[in-house]
């Protein structure tokens, strides 16, 4: 089962969820079997039961990231951090959030998980505008790496392709230079150079369908 957690409290996180939803549609879609914890369920104590009382293989986040921890839904009490990491024993694990990659990431490695898709500073949004709509080619990518070891792809197949579809925005914002295309394009590249793969860079998702 698949496990997608989507906090909402402040723009960034109102951003994610849009992400959030596109894989929530993807899995409906393609009858695999997920939960969300969405909002106030994004807190500590249910994530914790949630994962333990379920058959778990992949968790996809979308929210803030500390370098020890993923926020959740409250600031303080946080939802994952290195003291309850071993949670994520077995696991394939997609953070998009900021700076997860720094100690969390190697930590849940150390505790078992399989492997950790970690970024390792800021992770930036997009906007749409009147020139070009910045968010849809974010969800796009953000959803990416999920989507792909939702297919079948190894861990490491799945980073590729997602590099590989933000180069492709990287060239088509500097070819026609929309508006703001400069600022997209350094937060796009950010956010393609400093995701980082920790773990097994060959592992397969073990996906079920209804």
């Amino acid at each position: 089962m698949i496990l997608i957690v989507s906090p909402i409290y402040d723009i960034p996180t109102s951003i994610g969820t849009v992400a959030a939803s596109e894989l929530v549609n993807f899995c409906k879609k393609n009858n695999i079997p997920h939960k969300l914890l969405f909002g106030l369920q994004a807190l500590r104590p249910i994530f914790e039961l949630t994962t333990m009382f379920n058959d778990i293989d992949a968790i996809f986040y979308y929210g803030h990231g500390v370098s020890d921890a993923l926020l959740g839904q409250h600031i303080f009490f946080k939802m994952l951090d290195i003291s309850n990491a071993g949670l994520l024993k077995d696991k394939i694990i997609y953070a998009m959030a900021c700076h997860s990659g720094n100690k969390l990431a190697p930590k849940a490695i150390e505790k078992g998980a399989f492997s950790y898709y970690g970024h390792n500073t800021w992770y930036y949004g997009a906007f749409p505008n009147e020139e070009h709509d910045y968010l849809t080619d974010w969800v796009n990518y953000v959803t990416k790496i999920p989507k792909e070891l939702l297919n079948g792809k190894t861990t490491f197949e799945a980073l590729y392709l997602y590099k590989e579809t933000i180069d492709k925005y990287l060239n088509e914002y500097k070819n026609n230079k929309y508006l703001d295309w400069d600022w997209y394009f350094n937060s796009a590249k950010s956010n393609k150079d400093y995701l980082k793969l920790y773990g097994n860079t060959n592992m397969r998702l073990k996906v079920e369908r209804k």
